[in-house]
């Protein structure tokens, strides 16, 4: 073999491997975006679940709340039966106490629309005898009644428990 056999040889070893080296790359790159398109779907279907989680959690909801529909409580209603309930010595009463639930920021006093007492209404706040504020009655059920202090923070009232009067102005 001369020269121009080895040179034939060698171009033909250099084009085998070219052409090793090409079919090398061209699954490369099939496979990476195989790999891609994989991903992309794997996305999709995540995205999908979280889609069919959300709607399962608001049909969820909505349907408590549907459920909930015409179990409002009615006022008028819950004063029929409470004063059945309770009877007049409830009614007549214009004392009770203040409860402060310092972890949920909510005052509570135990005296309510059955008492006579209605939203804005104010109550005394006392210590024992000694008066310590006024609380504004925000929201009254049957016999306790939510609210907020008047002129004053909740900080301003250090203990838990404390006696409120009503003086009802007529």
């Amino acid at each position: 073999m001369g020269m121009s056999g080895k040179k034939i040889l060698m171009i033909g070893v250099f084009c085998v491997v070219g052409a090793f080296l090409c079919v090398v790359g061209v699954f490369y790159f099939m496979f990476a975006a195989q790999q891609e398109k994989t991903f992309e779907v794997q996305s999709l279907e995540e995205r999908l679940l979280a889609a069919d989680t959300e709607r399962d959690i608001a049909q969820q909801e909505a349907a408590e709340l549907r459920q909930k529909v015409g179990q409002s409580i009615y006022l008028e209603k819950l004063l029929q039966e409470s004063a059945r309930y309770y009877g007049p010595d409830e009614e007549s009463k214009r004392e009770g106490f203040l409860w402060i639930d310092r972890e949920s920021d909510m005052l509570l006093v135990t005296l309510g629309a059955l008492n006579g007492l209605d939203r804005g209404h104010v109550l005394r706040v006392l210590d024992g005898d000694d008066p310590v504020g006024e609380v504004k009655v925000q929201t009254p059920l049957d016999v306790i009644s939510y609210v907020n202090p008047v002129g004053q923070s909740m900080e301003d009232l250090p203990k838990d428990y404390y006696r409120v009067v009503w003086e009802q102005v007529l």
